[in-house]
């Protein structure tokens, strides 16, 4: 036996340091995994950020250059100033990534209403871009798949435009027609007509002006589309673009140019990247050094805790070894440090403690269960032990009557019972009282007690089947004393075995289960709802209805299923002679039946 001693003292230290490189394993692993979960999404995080902000930062200033192109455009256009038209694509030098700028609109003369005449542009190769050997202002034309659809997208714009403004342009012009015509006229009536048209005007023209700036706005667009929160990498050039809007005399085309810019988004994909690699890089340099912190720390704490663990380890492998548990009375660890160990060892003797305390407790709770099954029709190992099973069980020439009872915890308040009162007649009972344990096993007993001296002088002739009496006396003796939260569910039956009749009296428990053997399948049955019994006095119960007792009917096969709890939650399955889950079968006999409680 020492040479055994002296082999379990070897293996235990090659354990505790095996504990050692665990924990830098673990903790090494902790370290990176921790790292990874926050650096990865974070640094996504980020680069998406970076990259949203720099794209957005970029279509921002496009916008403000393509407000400044417009607010030019509006002023020269008109008067088909072309100098100064071809001095405002030089603003695009602004931005580093502005290639060029073009300036399109209706031709210098004619009636075409193309909007792909070009007035100014910056672009180096514009000649290769238009309809004409040479750049001609107001008479050359842009051509280009997308150069059609911006100007059929800015047609699309201008009925709209049509649509929202043709009546205040309306009322513009015959204002002005008005005022002209009263231009001549000096008296106080028409001078006051003349203010007054001149401040209409005004109204109508800023009214028509902040519509066509609307407009104007929502037409901005680009090909190939720019989503500033998903930038492409594909495609490094978008052409942007915003329509030119002003009324021009009683003419209905308010759109009457086009401001193109393009971008090169290259550079900006260049600051993305290098951000990625920075992020990349700093956290591999933080994953490093928080990795050798953690190798260093585990290692210190493993030194640390082991010694102590060891002797916890000893402590409790003696706990396991001992066989009776009130053997450990008085057998306590002694930890002197107060850190999270001493705590440990403070809870392994409250555990010594308790599992002393629970070895008497199930001693004297075996006993309790014992007596808790002398209430209930189980069937005995023999008349000598006297000792009952789980299961119990009658048989009579009309009808078979089976019971299964199990506690989950030592006693309960779970209680059936079924027993003959004459030749042909049964009386049932399924109780479950609220609660656990013993305070729910001593109401149970007492509604044992009720039940089984209500009927002990039963008789057909005298008592019927009429079970409320029984019912009443119980929930009155239950509320009697007064025990807060605590009731009793029960249901009770006469069953006539020759008739198949049931008569049921219910507190509480108003669902019964029936398989009907002529259809094959369950059939749930709802009983009055009535309340548990020892919630209420009886006089109460009554004014709601009281006790009623329902009949049911059972042809021959039918079976009636009585259970408490257990069923619903029962976790176990139905195994194989491999022990393997599987379907039940009806009429098969090569299943292992696990069931809780019934």
């Amino acid at each position: 036996m020492p040479l055994v001693s002296k082999e379990k003292t070897k293996n235990f230290k090659k354990r505790g340091l095996s504990l050692r490189y665990k924990m830098v394993m673990f903790t090494s692993s902790l370290v990176i995994t921790i790292i990874l979960l926050v650096s990865i999404p974070l640094g996504i995080m980020m680069v998406n950020t970076q990259e949203e902000t720099l794209a957005k930062g970029l279509e921002d200033r496009v916008s403000v250059l393509l407000d400044s192109l417009s607010t030019g455009v509006k002023a020269y256009m008109p008067s088909q100033n072309i100098l100064e038209l071809s001095f405002l694509p030089n603003q695009s030098n602004s931005m580093e990534e502005a290639l060029y700028t073009t300036i399109l609109g209706l031709p210098s003369s004619g009636i075409n209403t193309n909007l792909d005449y070009v007035w100014a542009s910056n672009d180096s190769s514009i000649s290769d871009k238009i309809d004409s050997a040479e750049l001609n202002y107001g008479v050359s034309r842009l051509t280009g798949e997308d150069i059609t659809q911006i100007g059929n997208l800015c047609n699309q714009l201008n009925d709209t435009a049509v649509e929202r403004v043709t009546e205040t342009a309306r009322g513009i012009s015959e204002l002005t027609t008005e005022g002209i015509s009263l231009s001549l006229r000096n008296d106080e009536k028409s001078v006051e007509r003349r203010d007054e048209i001149q401040s209409i005007i005004s109204q109508l023209t800023e009214r028509l002006t902040t519509e066509l700036d609307s407009l104007s706005k929502e037409g901005v667009g680009s090909f190939p589309e720019y989503n500033s929160t998903s930038l492409s990498r594909e495609n490094t050039t978008y052409l942007f673009y915003k329509p030119v809007l002003y009324r021009q005399g009683s003419e209905q085309t308010f759109v009457r140019g086009i401001v193109l810019v393009e971008i090169d988004t290259q550079e900006l994909l260049s600051l993305v990247e290098n951000a990625t690699k920075n992020i990349i890089q700093v956290a591999f340099v933080i994953a490093l050094l928080a990795l050798f912190i953690g190798i260093i720390g585990s290692l210190t704490l493993a030194s640390i805790i082991i010694r102590p663990i060891r002797r916890l380890a000893e402590h409790v492998q003696m706990i396991r070894n001992t066989g009776d548990k009130t053997e450990l009375e008085g057998k306590d660890i002694i930890i002197k440090s107060n850190d999270e160990i001493g705590l440990l060892g403070e809870n392994v003797n409250d555990m010594t403690h308790g599992l002393v305390e629970a070895a008497v407790y199930e001693n004297m709770l075996l006993g309790g269960k014992e007596v808790q099954r002398a209430f209930l029709p189980l069937d005995m190992i023999d008349e000598v032990s006297k000792v009952k099973l789980s299961v119990g069980h009658l048989e009579t020439d009309q009808a078979q009557f089976f019971g299964y009872y199990e506690g989950a915890k030592g006693v309960s308040g779970d209680y059936f019972d079924y027993k003959a009162l004459d030749d042909k007649h049964y009386a049932i009972i399924k109780c479950d009282v609220s609660g656990k344990g013993s305070p729910a096993a001593l109401i149970m007993a007492e509604v044992a007690a009720l039940f089984c001296d209500y009927l002990k002088n039963w008789t057909f002739k005298k008592n019927g089947y009429d079970l409320s009496p029984l019912v009443y006396k119980i929930n009155d003796h239950l509320e009697s004393r007064n025990l807060k939260g605590k009731f009793a569910a029960f249901t009770l039956a006469i069953f006539d075995s020759v008739s198949g009749d049931l008569h049921f009296c219910n507190a509480g428990d108003n669902l019964i289960h029936i398989y009907d053997a002529s259809e094959k399948k369950k059939k749930t049955i709802t009983l009055p709802e009535t309340p548990a019994s020892g919630s209420f006095p009886s006089f109460l119960v009554e004014m709601k209805g009281g006790f009623p007792v329902k009949k049911i009917h059972l042809n021959p096969g039918d079976v009636l299923f009585l259970y408490t709890d257990g069923i619903e939650e029962a976790k176990r399955l139905y195994r194989d002679e491999n022990y393997k889950p599987v379907r039940y079968r009806p009429g098969s006999r090569d299943l292992i039946v696990n069931l809780d409680f019934i």
